[in-house]
């Protein structure tokens, strides 16, 4: 109930806060004032939203309870610092199976009912005990998250951009070999502009803020894992450092120049596996929009060519076989089912499944 209602709350009161605060921190002209009206705009919001979140559990949950499990996400020992990857969930069908899931191997690792505050500690710790014992690996994996956050390539998480860009998206979300779009651009002008603008007596204070913005944004999403959706905090303020940017496009000296072609250089490389892409996993997220939308027949040709491309991802597997069945296509169903019990015979998912496509069959 909890974190519903952190949500709706959260929503509610940065809704409620920003225009004042946002009012009362352009007033501030002395550094000391601005710097205490900035802590005001960030935390207040946050904290009011953690009271809430006290008075409907009973425990000061800061903001959201998930950020334990995040956090142990993008650090143990195989995490990429990409997605989500937690050995202990690598067999579950589907991400309904997660939140349950992050509950579950906490209390049994406890052995007593946990509040959400504990919930999300026990997994931190978990993450900075990565920290502790192998402190080399851990920051190697901060460095190639670092790498990520500035990376002209769209990391997917959700869904693959690449894969799924309809229409107009094409022209506008593209890689190829050696540059990335509009990342790829907007980033070494943003830097461009950062410098620029910190030489002009005019827009320093707009250079410096937006860039410090960037910096502490990208900092805080950097410890847990990086793709591109959580780093879109960071675009309005690049796109003004940007706009500068142009703006000085004749007045940027040497050092903006060459800052902005080290960058042009370092966003559009392609190392560390950034540019990985799963075409069997998206195949499949493809195939769950199509089911959703009650088109079956496309959901069943997606699933098809998911598993043509990894025919061990359960995933699509437990899908294609649901999808059979709605086809009426029973016989192909059971089959997708027997192979998916000879490496999860106890999940309960697979076994009712499979006994409702027997029924259907009659």
């Amino acid at each position: 109930m909890g974190m519903k209602r952190s949500g709706r709350a959260r929503g509610a009161l940065l809704l409620v806060l920003a225009v004042p605060a946002a009012w009362w921190l352009w007033r501030t002209r002395e550094p000391l004032r601005r710097l205490a009206a900035a802590l005001v705009l960030f935390l207040v919001p946050a904290l009011l939203v953690t009271a809430v979140n006290w008075r409907v559990e009973g425990s000061p949950v800061f903001v959201a309870w998930q950020g334990g499990v995040n956090f142990y996400a993008g650090n143990h020992a195989g995490a990429s610092g990409r997605s989500v990857e937690i050995p202990e969930f690598a067999d579950h069908v589907s991400w309904r199976e997660f939140v349950p899931a992050t509950v579950r191997v906490a209390e049994d690792a406890v052995g007593r009912p946990l509040s959400s505050r504990e919930v999300s500690n026990w997994w931190l710790h978990r993450g900075l005990d990565f920290w502790r014992e192998d402190p080399a690996s851990a920051l190697a994996l901060t460095g190639r998250k670092l790498y990520y956050a500035v990376n002209a390539f769209e990391v997917p998480n959700n869904r693959d951009l690449y894969f799924e860009r309809p229409g107009i998206l094409r022209a506008l979300v593209w890689h190829v070999p050696g540059f990335a779009f509009p990342w790829g651009l907007v980033f070494p002008l943003a830097v461009l502009g950062c410098v620029a603008g910190v030489r002009s007596a005019r827009t320093r204070a707009a250079a410096v803020s937006l860039g410090l913005w960037v910096l502490c944004y990208l900092a805080a999403v950097t410890p847990f894992f990086v793709a591109a959706r959580f780093r879109m905090g960071a675009v309005p303020a690049l796109i003004l450092l940007a706009a500068l940017g142009l703006a000085h496009l004749r007045h940027a000296g040497r050092a903006g120049w060459a800052a902005a072609l080290v960058a042009l250089v370092l966003v559009n490389s392609s190392f560390a596996d950034v540019r990985a892409q799963n075409e069997s996993l998206e195949w499949s997220r493809l195939a769950e929009a199509q089911r959703q939308m009650g088109n079956p027949a496309e959901a069943a040709a997606a699933l098809e060519r998911s598993l043509e491309r990894h025919s061990g991802n359960q995933v699509a597997a437990l899908m294609l076989a649901q999808t059979y069945v709605e086809l009426g296509r029973v016989d192909d169903a059971l089959a997708w089912y027997d192979r998916l019990l000879e490496v999860r015979g106890t999940d309960p998912d697979v076994r009712f499944s499979r006994g409702v496509a027997l029924l259907q069959g009659g």
